[in-house]
């Protein structure tokens, strides 16, 4: 059985450092994988909840964390794809994908 962690980029963590952090804790502590979510801003719900907390680019998060963890796969929930080209992705994934040793997966939808 593995076991992944959600890492919260769009859940009211201000500082992105803490988000990466906690990614490298989280592989230190022997989850195997890593995952973040992806949209543009928060939904209503979360909105209401949290305010006006920022959310930190799926991508970006990814490549910060593929720099500070070794072992634990890399993944996006789902990736909104109405809000992303298709060939401009492809290649970000490509290259996040070889920067990370082939570590990532990606859900679109």
């Amino acid at each position: 059985m593995k076991f992944g962690f959600t890492l919260p980029n769009n859940f009211g963590v201000e500082n992105p450092h803490d988000v990466i952090a906690l990614g490298v804790d989280a592989e230190r502590c022997g989850f195997d994988s890593l995952w973040v979510n992806h949209h543009i801003l928060n939904v209503g719900y979360v909105h209401e909840r949290l305010g006006q907390a920022p959310y930190h680019d799926a991508m970006i998060t990814l490549t910060w964390l593929a720099t500070e963890t070794k072992t634990a796969t890399l993944g996006t929930s789902v990736l909104v794809m109405p809000y992303l080209h298709p060939m401009v992705l492809a290649k970000e994934v490509a290259t996040l994908d070889q920067l990370c040793g082939g570590r990532l997966t990606i859900g679109v939808g």
